[in-house]
């Protein structure tokens, strides 16, 4: 960080400092956030430490799954080693591509004013936005780092492009020409809405599948969109949000090692889906990497045996039903064909029919959502069927994400 990053930061730091005192004297509106329903509508888990960042300008974009009359945003500075300073923080309703409707944008504050600094390893809300938003609405959500990012904090894989133009702050124009797309969700990481008091959500939680590798960018088709759709179309489900906590190349049982990402699922479960507001029910789409891995490492200690495995699972069960969550457990998909740093192995084949076995007969999830009788071949059942193929024997294409989404049985979200 150079000496006038730093001259900024103490500044910055000094009048949040100050802001915060003063408004210890005036009257708090808790009484009235308490009385209120938020609920997640939108949501990225950090995953990974990204680039390191001069001053820049970011802006991305988001599809809310569900509306409500306010909003608040979610950053994070998770992997930072320096605090985070965000500046002039914009939300507008989207125009498409790189724009946004500047005449209706609002300006975002945290505690009051114009300006957060996150320090390192935190994260910060912002103060509620006067925004009344609709489901599957798009918004475009834009600011400045003043001081730069070292490292930034990212959604690794986000097929969703964002825009980067380092510089001056230009966070509050509508077109940005001259910036630079990248495929990276950075610092933000999820969206609240204040809104109907039945509202509740539903966490999808997996692995690349989940987050939707093998469509194109800034389509919405991965199969948390296209559920998102359907429960807009039923009446009993218009007030279920979809939250995406898919990680490409997570593992369940271990923590990242290359070539996969994020913490273990069974220690990220807690913050990324029973601490998330308004959680009625998650999907658990995981467990693959861990059987792929099994081929990928000599070390015995990166090994996972159906046994181990299939207590991961159970983990998850007992942690979601101590909160009162509903759990359903999807079966693994297949891999047949699949080449490269993972190929799909003889082995890893008898462990992924083991494991769907258990899934479907052993009656511990509350519900089973099969997502590998969805999208197999019926006269090759360790392959997907082609017509749902990416191209990579592992992931599915937008088809197939629709028929995943058109798989699930609605009433397992309706409010009881």
């Amino acid at each position: 960080m150079t000496f006038l990053q730093r001259l900024c930061l103490a500044l910055l730091s000094f009048n949040y400092l100050f802001s915060i005192e003063a408004q210890a004297s005036t009257p708090s509106e808790t009484k009235v956030e308490s009385q209120t329903h938020w609920t997640s509508t939108w949501y990225a888990p950090i995953d990974t430490a990204g680039q390191t960042l001069a001053p820049t300008n970011i802006r991305q974009w988001v599809r809310l799954s569900i509306g409500g009359e306010q909003i608040r945003l979610h950053f994070s500075n998770l992997h930072g080693q320096t605090p985070l300073v965000l500046s002039s923080v914009y939300i507008a309703r989207s125009k498409g591509s790189d724009k946004h409707d500047s005449e209706q944008q609002k300006e975002v504050f945290f505690s009051g004013i114009g300006t957060a600094i996150i320090p390192p390893g935190e994260e910060v809300t912002s103060d509620a936005i006067e925004l009344k938003t609709n489901a599957l609405e798009e918004l475009a959500i834009s600011f400045y780092l003043p001081t730069g990012a070292s490292p930034s904090s990212v959604h690794n894989t986000a097929m969703q492009n964002a825009l980067l133009l380092p510089g001056k702050n230009i966070s509050k124009t509508s077109n940005w020409y001259d910036g630079k797309k990248d495929d990276t969700r950075y610092f933000l990481n999820e969206v609240e809405v204040l809104g109907a008091e039945k509202a509740r959500a539903i966490v999808a939680f997996g692995d690349s599948l989940t987050d939707g590798v093998g469509i194109e960018n800034d389509r919405y088709h991965r199969w948390t969109d296209f559920l998102a759709q359907r429960l807009q179309q039923n009446p009993q489900t218009r007030d279920v949000a979809v939250l995406n906590a898919g990680i490409a190349g997570n593992r369940l049982m271990r923590d990242a090692k290359a070539p996969f990402i994020g913490i273990a699922g069974l220690k990220r479960f807690d913050a990324e889906v029973l601490q998330r507001p308004g959680v009625s029910a998650v999907i658990v789409s995981i467990g693959t990497n861990d059987i792929s891995a099994n081929g990928a490492f000599k070390e015995s200690s990166e090994f996972v045996s159906p046994e181990e495995l299939i207590e991961g699972y159970r983990a998850l069960i007992k942690a979601a039903h101590a909160k009162g969550i509903k759990i359903y457990g999807a079966t693994i998909k297949p891999r047949g064909g699949a080449k490269g740093i993972l190929p799909h192995t003889p082995e890893a084949e008898a462990m992924r029919l083991q494991i769907n076995q258990w899934i479907r007969e052993s009656a511990e999830f509350d519900a089973v959502i099969d997502f590998d009788l969805m999208l197999r071949d019926p006269e090759q059942t360790h392959r997907l069927l082609s017509r749902y193929d990416s191209g990579d024997h592992t992931h599915p294409n937008a088809s197939g994400y629709s028929v995943m989404a058109q798989g699930i049985d609605l009433r397992l979200f309706r409010a009881h």
